[in-house]
């Protein structure tokens, strides 16, 4: 029986080689879970957009009483609890209000949502129109991702939105 013993090229260029295929295929591997991510991070706000919409129903279509920050609520916001608070009883999983972006989950513990409410657009406790799911006659996005989990800073498609159709996109539409 003959034995065969690898010389020190053979086993260096083996090692060359899957150094560069391992060179190759991980930023591949980590564009596809930020791809991944941002998809998950997508169906939570659709998850979240369903509930507001069972919400509005058994509220005569008008919008909650939420603050952006529960941590640190803005002027005129002091008592009213958060969105995840809120639709907590709507969304049957509290786990839909953390975005897999926020990986050290520091949103989610300071604020008990990955998410913003977005009551600067002066959301709170307006009509809703039941047909078309409009307030103030365009359609604006309600939520929308704390932090730019999903990109650079600065740029729009590095966080996700939510419309008041429980439609989820990665990019804000623009009111016409």
């Amino acid at each position: 029986m003959h034995i065969h013993k690898f010389t020190l090229i053979e086993l260096l260029v083996t090692l060359s080689i899957i150094a560069l295929l391992t060179g190759i295929l991980l930023p591949a591997m980590a564009k596809a879970r930020e791809r991944s991510r941002k998809t998950v991070c997508l169906g939570n706000l659709h998850q979240i957009g369903l509930a507001l919409n069972m919400y509005l129903q058994d509220n005569r279509f008008i919008m909650p009483y939420c603050t952006m920050r529960p941590s640190n609520p803005p002027n005129g916001e002091k008592n009213f609890p958060g969105i995840a608070a809120v639709l907590k009883p709507y969304a049957g999983n509290t786990g839909i209000f953390l975005c897999p972006g926020d990986v050290d989950k520091k949103w989610f513990a300071m604020e008990g949502s990955s998410y913003e409410w977005m009551s600067e657009f002066m959301i709170n406790g307006q009509n809703v129109d039941e047909k078309t799911f409009v307030i103030f006659e365009f359609k604006k996005f309600i939520m929308m991702d704390y932090d730019n989990f999903h990109g650079q800073s600065g740029k729009l498609e590095s966080k996700n939105y939510l419309y008041l159709n429980a439609r989820a996109t990665g990019k804000p539409e623009l009111p016409q």
